[in-house]
Order: structure tokens, then sequence, then C-alpha cells
């Protein structure tokens, strides 16, 4: 494509919004523009495209889980559902979007509440239930980050939810670690 050239998206709907009435002689020019009246003149119809963004709805999706039990070893066996943590409410699309308004984006979680329809208490105990689950992630890229020679460390302001603290930077050429700590002393960069 050239630049400056634009391309134009294929249309899911065509939408054709009614006319107005006329409003420059209002006297005289009483009746709608899609009425039969003679004065009127087809001036046929021009094309607007306009790009929108679609609300985003949270439905609730149910997984039938198939349950069986081995006669031989007498273990209980369950299908998994896809894209869902375990033992959670919330699939992963939706606890990745929630998770990255409040913590990259600094999106309060009752602006974030309001938006998707769900409880500041759901919201928290979705966030608590996260970090449990990827407690040992930051142990285990700690330690892949501690012995290689060229390091970076970095930090910048940080507001959550009107609090101040900082955003921490710590990588390699493969691995990054994201913090967010109420310091910025280097105390923080050595607890890696």
């Amino acid at each position: 494509m050239a630049a400056g050239k634009s391309v134009t998206p294929v249309m899911d709907a065509v939408w054709s919004p009614p006319l107005k009435r006329c409003a420059s002689l209002p006297s005289r020019c009483q009746t709608s523009v899609h009425s039969a009246a003679p004065r009127r003149l087809n001036k046929g119809w021009r094309e607007r495209t306009v790009l929108e963004r679609q609300p985003v709805l949270i439905e609730p999706t149910v997984y039938r889980l198939q349950r069986k039990s081995c006669p031989h070893s007498q273990q209980h066996l369950q299908s998994q559902a896809p894209g869902v943590l375990p033992q959670t409410r919330f699939g992963n699309h939706l606890l990745a979007e929630v998770l990255t308004s409040h913590d990259v984006h600094g999106e309060p979680l009752g602006r974030i509440s309001e938006r998707r329809g769900l409880t500041v208490g759901s919201l928290i105990e979705m966030a608590h239930r996260t970090a449990t689950l990827l407690r040992g992630v930051v142990a285990h890229l700690s330690a892949e980050y501690r012995p290689t020679a060229l390091r970076h460390a970095d930090e910048t302001g940080w507001r959550t939810d009107g609090h101040s603290g900082d955003a921490w930077l710590l990588c390699t050429a493969k691995t990054s670690l994201f913090l967010f700590r109420r310091s910025r002393s280097s105390a923080v960069a050595k607890e890696i």
C-alpha cells in the first residue's frame, strides 16, 4: 500500500439515517425531504465510513466439564475449561483486561467496576487470586536476572488509585521484571 493511501474496511452494516426537514425557508418548506413533494431534487447518496468501537459485554459462559473415574487406579478425572485459570470465576481475557487497565494504565478499580458491571470486591478478589497463582514467578525471573552480565534497572513515578508509588523495570536481553513498590530506594533493586 502506498504511503498516505487508506484502506476502506469491510462493512458489517450500512445504516441510512433519516434526513431532517429543510430549515432554510420554514414558512414555504415544511415537508420532509423524504416526501414526494415535486420541489425536492434527488441528489443521490454519499457514503461516509466511520470506525466505531462496539461495547465490550461480559457474558457468562457455561462449560460442561466431563468427569470420569479410572476403574484401575480409582483416580477421578475432569476436563478443564479452556482459557480459565484453575478455580477462578473469570476468564483469562477478562482477567487480563481488568489487571492491565488497573496495573498498567492506572485506572481506578471503581471506574473499572462501573464500566464492566462487576463489584469492586470481585475485582480485588480477582487480583489477589492472580497474585497468589503467580507468586513464584518473580523468584524464578529473579534467578534468571541475577547471573546475567548486562542488566538494566529503572524506576518511574506511578500513581494507583490516587496513591503515589513507583514502577520498576529490571531487565536483560531475555528477561523483564516489572515491580510496583511505594519506594524508589535502591533496596528495591537489591531485593532482586
